[in-house]
């Protein structure tokens, strides 16, 4: 069996999965989605019956008003800020959550993998900001779900792609000269900005990797901000907030989704918010329970509730380019990424940053990332590209009091991660006698200002009294922080491995 690499954007409102398909008229491998819920796209969506009984898609939502208990939404956001978990359903994880939803993915498409072939690598989009331990998160559902076998399998073959990267890599095969590139990618749940120099021109027959110059994300900044926007700032003005939490049934507006009336209030204000990108009013009509809804919204009433987060969003981009040391004159192409960036307040912005010509639609903004990912997991070589680093790495040692914990930084955020790699970054200890009769030595790894793990060093004889070096690098296909010793028994560094603080390593 041939081996074929997936690409699975797993986004906060929208799932979609592509490979590259091979077009028998062009002779040419090109990106190619799955159909997964009748369409290229599925709601990233869960609903539990039970444990083992579950839905995800448009299936979901169906079922979530019979089972509101059981309702999950907005996997990823969740993901990011620790929440992830469902309050009717005991015993599931948030590790259990994603390898359902991707158990369920993977059924879907297992019928349309081409002949002869299976899967045996994936190339996943995660934010920008998106911590390790949130990729390991990835990593495990993935082994759990079933699409490797083994851990190890996993951690070799999975590639870790910045989002608004895999659009742009998408977006770069209409592009037959060098361009800078910023994309903006606005998803349901996050903001990502990348600055790019796409290189297409051969030097030497070879063409150089594309280059990073900037990049800038919001974790916490996306369409679902939008639907909250138009809940607090409209329909409880209009219905009132004591009238909605009477006929919803609940004490707190934050517990809207554990009924299924609120469930669908928050369904039609997604549909509503869709509708106003393209019409100047719409409606949100709809009775369910003791709720009966009846309010119209115009477009200038929706743009007045999101416009704290519209300068937030004009704050952000402003920020990229000062960064970057570049102005809005010199991009060349504003590429649009992610459903929210077809907001028409959001593209008014841009072009009022950089001019209306700028600004290009990525295909089908909803697939572009999906598309890209394909590229890059079938190609890593032709899709290569000089990244950033989004966190700071190091140790946590005690200060030079032995009292507090201070954390010395090895690996700085915001440098190119080839020249980290080129560098040689490390962190010097020195074993003194009290070392004896040891078989390691413990340290704690950091990211930012958060301990991700332990890595236990194996010490040798000659190691007693003197020092020794603790490597860092950025595994560049996976994103990854790796860690490496020295070892002079045998010439060669030796990997470390990081004990994992969010999961048993060999679970």
């Amino acid at each position: 069996m041939k081996n074929i690499s997936i690409g699975i954007d797993f986004g906060t409102t929208n799932t979609s999965v592509a490979y590259m398909k091979y077009n028998n008229i062009w002779s040419v491998f090109s990106p190619e989605c799955f159909d997964l819920d009748r369409s290229d796209t599925i709601r990233t969506i869960i609903t539990y019956k039970d444990e083992t009984n579950y839905w995800i898609g448009e299936d979901a939502l169906i079922h979530s008003y019979e089972y509101p208990y059981g309702f999950v939404n907005s996997l990823k956001r969740q993901i990011v800020s620790d929440t992830l978990k469902i309050a009717g359903v005991k015993n599931k994880s948030d590790l259990d959550i994603v390898s359902d939803f991707l158990s369920a993915i993977m059924k879907k498409i297992e019928s349309q993998i081409p002949y002869g072939t299976q899967i045996g690598g994936v190339a996943i989009g995660i934010p920008i900001g998106f911590k390790d331990k949130d990729k390991e998160l990835y990593l495990r559902a993935m082994l759990k779900s079933g699409i490797y076998k083994d851990y190890n399998i996993a951690k070799a073959n999975t590639i870790f792609v910045s989002e608004p990267i895999a659009s742009v890599l998408n977006y770069n095969l209409s592009l037959k000269d060098d361009k800078r590139v910023l994309v903006f990618d606005f998803g349901g749940g996050t903001l990502d900005l990348v600055i790019m120099d796409m290189k297409n021109i051969r030097n030497a027959n070879e063409i150089s990797p594309h280059d990073v110059i900037s990049k800038k994300g919001r974790l916490n900044l996306g369409g679902d901000d939008f639907d909250k926007a138009i809940l607090e700032n409209i329909v409880v003005e209009k219905y009132g907030m004591r009238s909605l939490k009477r006929d919803l049934g609940i004490n707190r507006i934050e517990d809207l989704l554990s009924v299924q009336e609120g469930i669908e209030l928050m369904n039609q204000i997604r549909i509503a918010k869709e509708e106003l990108s393209r019409y100047d009013f719409t409606t949100i009509a709809f009775e369910k329970g003791n709720l009966k809804m009846n309010i119209e919204i115009t477009k200038k009433e929706y743009e007045l509730a999101i416009s704290s987060y519209l300068r937030e969003i004009r704050e952000l981009v402003l920020d990229c380019l000062n960064e970057s040391g570049i102005n809005s004159n010199d991009i060349d192409i504003v590429v649009l990424a992610g459903g929210s960036s077809l907001t028409p307040a959001v593209q008014e912005l841009l072009y009022e940053i950089f001019g209306r010509d700028k600004i290009k639609v990525n295909g089908d903004a909803m697939t572009s990332i999906a598309r890209g990912l394909a590229l890059r997991g079938y190609d890593p070589n032709a899709n290569k590209y000089n990244d950033i680093l989004e966190h700071d790495y190091g140790v946590k040692m005690k200060d030079e009091y032995g009292q507090k914990d201070i954390i010395e930084t090895v690996l700085n955020k915001g440098k190119k991660i080839k020249e980290l790699n080129t560098e040689e970054c490390y962190k010097e200890f020195e074993l003194t006698t009290n070392a004896r009769g040891r078989n390691a030595f413990k340290v704690s790894i950091c990211e930012n200002d958060e301990e991700i793990g332990k890595a236990y060093i194996p010490i040798e004889k000659e190691m007693t009294n003197s020092s020794f070096k603790l490597y860092f690098t950025i595994d560049e296909n996976s994103d990854r922080l790796e860690l490496h010793i020295y070892d002079s028994m045998w010439d060669e560094k030796l990997d470390i491995p990081i004990e994992n603080r969010f999961f048993e390593i060999n679970k």
